[in-house]
């Protein structure tokens, strides 16, 4: 998905030998057809005549991305209680006032039954950013030379991706270790005795929880619809995994700055089809 580019095989082989757990599988499944889809919109945008027919076509694919975006949601509702987030506390301001050092950001903090779980909810927010990026693109390419802003594909874009970044942002703390301990406050995690992997119980935190933080932390810094506080906090969340987990690559994530194989920031997008005409030179690069 990161990539572009259409997985191997199919879809559907990626997941022959998954574990039969229909609430996941059903996600992966669609996230690799979502990379499908990516990968097909970016080679029509890179190569389509501006003509009615391929004007058709684009639409088409958008509806496409649509029809994607309710399967998710109709998964949302399927689920029970259990493989749902929920909300435990409120948090109204950051001790101190440096964000970037801040381990809770203003706003929900939501709890998870397990940290599988958090990261099923979390690949499937970043793949509808990804959604409401490709329909954008779509509506960009078909409205030109009209601002692509003016579109209620992008109307509703920014109402969606706010929330989807929101969310993520929500859950990191959760992956971090965070708990709710007695009486209903929130603990952050003990570290001592993380390193050498000897930590134990269900509130010590695990390698794989930062790791899990990293895809979704780094989709919101490149991504148009957060604040300020909120991009510079996701990157102090990337620092603080790097120097805490050994996950060096965090580091490397927090200093990047719209690295093109990953997402394509929408103020990127007029300007794109305006300087390329149907983006061909700089899809091709994608």
């Amino acid at each position: 998905m990161s990539a572009s580019k259409s997985p191997q095989l199919g879809s559907e082989w990626w997941i022959a030998e998954a574990a039969k757990d229909e609430a996941g599988v059903f996600t992966t499944r669609l996230n690799l057809r979502v990379a499908e889809l990516r990968a097909e919109i970016n080679t029509a945008l890179a190569t389509f005549p501006r003509t009615p027919e391929y004007f058709q076509k684009i639409l088409n694919f958008m509806r496409r991305a649509q029809a994607m975006e309710q399967e998710y949601l109709a998964w949302e509702d399927s689920l029970s209680d259990n493989w749902r987030p929920h909300t435990v506390a409120w948090v109204d301001q950051v001790p101190g006032g440096d964000i970037s050092k801040a381990e809770v950001h203003p706003g929900k903090v939501d709890m998870f039954n397990s940290v599988w779980i958090a990261n099923i909810w979390n690949q499937s927010r970043v793949s509808r950013l990804f959604i409401s990026g490709a329909i954008v693109r779509c509506a960009a390419w078909i409205s030109t030379p009209v601002d692509y802003r003016t579109t209620p594909e992008y109307a509703q874009a920014v109402r969606l991706c706010v929330d989807l970044t929101t969310d993520i942002i929500a859950s990191i703390p959760y992956k971090l270790g965070w708990r709710v301990g007695e009486g209903g406050a929130l603990k952050k995690a003990d570290y001592s005795g993380f390193a050498d992997g000897s930590a134990d119980g269900i509130n010590s935190p695990r390698a794989i929880g930062g790791f899990f933080c990293l895809w979704p932390l780094f989709s919101l810094c490149n991504t148009d619809f957060v604040s300020d506080s909120q991009r510079n906090w996701a990157k102090g969340r990337l620092i603080f995994i790097a120097e805490t987990f050994g996950l060096n690559q965090a580091k490397i994530l927090s200093t990047a700055s719209v690295p093109h194989p990953f997402l394509i920031p929408f103020s990127l997008i007029s300007t794109m089809i305006l300087i390329y005409g149907n983006s061909s030179n700089f899809v091709s690069r994608q």
